[in-house]
């Protein structure tokens, strides 16, 4: 019954991150930019949404909220994957994780709404997610290393600690266009392949 609970958690919130990835194109990313980036990612932002069509913008605006929120079911099966190592640090990387998904949400949902002058907002937020996501992933990555959760010590190569670094690596050595990509999807595709990778673990040992 465990296993075939974590499979269900760990594909939904796979499917949550994927709409995520959508999420991020939909809001932000403008195939047309095709020069290279001057200053920060959030600022070649404001730069792309002001020409976005509308209907990209309200469909980002909605699959974020729904997938991000589906993404939960993820963090869920990892809290309780990495549960039998420790009772207090899983449970501190689940409620950092939960907050960061809601700061996930916020970001997002003020894309429609970003300016100039409301940057005062949105950078903050994007500050607070950062900050309690790469905590909650520093957490994860040790507790699956001490060999001691559900998941085989090998997940740890899919730990988002490894394939965000990936992703920006990948972006620095891209041309305009695909280094705008990586760098807007790069959160939620590390946590879709972390997701992906961790369900496939559990579905082969069966989660022992």
């Amino acid at each position: 019954m465990q296993k075939k609970q974590l499979v269900i958690f760990g594909i939904l919130g796979s499917i949550g991150m994927f709409f995520g990835i959508i999420a991020d194109l939909a809001t932000g990313y403008l195939a047309s930019f095709n020069r290279p980036l001057t200053g920060d990612i959030l600022t070649n932002v404001y730069i792309m949404i002001s020409y976005k069509p509308l209907w990209q913008m309200v469909l980002g605006h909605y699959l974020s909220i729904f997938g991000l929120s589906l993404g939960l079911f993820g963090l869920w099966q990892v809290y309780r994957a990495v549960r039998p190592a420790s009772e207090r640090l899983s449970f501190l990387a689940l409620i950092l994780g939960v907050f960061a998904y809601i700061c996930g949400i916020v970001f997002h949902t003020q894309f429609a709404y970003y300016t100039v002058s409301n940057q005062i907002f949105i950078r903050p937020v994007a500050g607070l997610f950062l900050i309690s996501m790469m905590t909650v992933i520093v957490i994860i990555f040790f507790l699956i290393a001490s060999g001691k959760t559900l998941y085989p010590r090998w997940i740890n190569w899919f730990n988002p600690l490894v394939t965000i670094p990936l992703f920006w690596l990948a972006a620095l050595l891209s041309p305009p266009k695909l280094q705008i990509l990586l760098l807007f999807i790069v959160y939620n595709a590390a946590l879709f392949i972390f997701y992906a990778a961790a369900t496939y673990s559990i579905i082969k040992t069966g989660g022992k």
